[in-house]
């Protein structure tokens, strides 16, 4: 069970650099339609949320979301 969990731990954080890497990419322009794609990934959103709501255990995700654009 152990495993399974790190594994999900490393999906959450693996979906969240992506899509923060995603993020870095665009120009001011882009961002809105960026930003209004996001409604339609689900697993992205719930990554997000769970980062967030856990940032105690995602410090290193949480660190580079503030140095983001």
């Amino acid at each position: 069970m152990r495993g399974f969990l790190t594994a999900c731990n490393g999906m959450i954080e693996d979906a969240v650099r992506e899509w923060l890497a995603d993020y870095s990419e665009l120009s001011p322009v882009e961002v809105h339609s960026f930003a209004s794609s996001l409604e339609h990934n689900q697993a992205v959103v719930t990554a997000l949320y769970t980062v967030l709501e856990e940032r105690n255990k995602y410090q290193e995700v949480c660190s580079c979301m503030t140095c983001c654009p």
